[in-house]
């Protein structure tokens, strides 16, 4: 299988490439008023509004370090919700991609109710990777809002 690798904070995590669509380095986004501060903003990307996550901000409550290795990973909505959209992850140190074989794979050995996004665990040459199971990243309450489309539009077109 192969894996996107990206840090938050000193920490590796990784997710398929088959739920990529795309990796974008960071450019400026337009602000989603009265959001949560995990959500940086809504990307304008070929005319489609694309709301972006921190993920250091959801994770570490801390915002992005913004360097030069940062990116936008773009995940397809449905891996979220039952809706068509794209979603970007912003994280740092995005810069390689992993074959991962089976016997790397190993279970998380503690899953706790507020890391449901934690999924499995790579162990290779020593070290750990935790994979992220993207569809659980996002809150339920805040699913709605972020694959409206029309809204999501609405605020790119008005900002």
């Amino acid at each position: 299988m192969l894996c996107l690798y990206f840090k938050i904070g000193d920490e590796t995590y990784a997710v398929t490439c088959r739920q990529v669509e795309r990796i974008i380095p960071l450019v400026p986004l337009r602000p989603m008023p009265q959001s949560d501060s995990w959500i940086r903003g809504l990307l304008n990307y070929s005319n489609r509004p694309v709301p972006v996550i921190d993920l250091p901000a959801l994770i570490l409550n801390r915002p992005v370090s913004e360097s030069l290795s940062d990116r936008i990973i773009l995940v397809n909505g449905k891996e979220f919700s039952q809706k068509d959209g794209l979603i970007g992850l912003l994280a740092e140190d995005v810069v390689t991609v992993h074959e991962v074989k089976d016997e790397e794979i190993n279970p998380p050995g503690l899953e706790l109710k507020e890391t449901t996004w934690q999924g499995d665990v790579i162990i290779r040459k020593g070290k750990m990777v935790q994979l992220v199971q993207i569809n659980q990243l996002i809150p339920d309450s805040h699913k709605e809002i972020l694959f409206d489309q029309s809204t999501l539009q609405s605020l790119l077109e008005n900002n």
